[in-house]
């Protein structure tokens, strides 16, 4: 038998078999000391767990520089022509590669325009893409 183990049952009536906390004969799922932090870690978790920030997440590490989009969207065309990638696929890759260049070349000129703004001495004006 393990004397380290939690002392509580679980909700299904087994015994737990998590470690206890030192001193207190419960695992943290089960110690009532720590019903607070609990209810903090289940809101965090679902944060976490939410569809905007995992998104989030998926968008920060996938963001793709122009020539690796270029590579890709070659790619997609060999893929096309030797039939291994629907066309619709490879479109609408296309089509949010455009809308990709699009937004950037627009923040590009926002800073380019800020720039030549703040040197003749007009008063920065709030943008879209600043």
């Amino acid at each position: 038998m393990n004397t380290n183990g939690c002392t509580a049952t679980t909700k299904s009536g087994s015994p737990c078999s998590a470690t206890a906390r030192v001193g207190t004969g419960y695992c943290p799922w089960h110690d009532p000391s720590l019903e607070v932090e609990r209810h903090g870690w289940k809101i965090n978790a679902g944060r976490s767990k939410s569809t905007r920030n995992r998104a989030r997440k998926k968008i920060l590490s996938a963001a793709l520089d122009l020539h690796e989009i270029d590579g890709a969207l070659c790619q997609a065309l060999l893929d096309v022509l030797e039939g291994s990638l629907e066309p619709n696929i490879a479109t609408a890759a296309a089509t949010v590669a455009r809308t990709v260049s699009a937004i950037r070349a627009a923040s590009e000129l926002e800073a380019r325009l800020s720039a030549l703004e703040a040197q003749v001495g007009i008063a920065p004006v709030v943008r879209r893409f600043s």
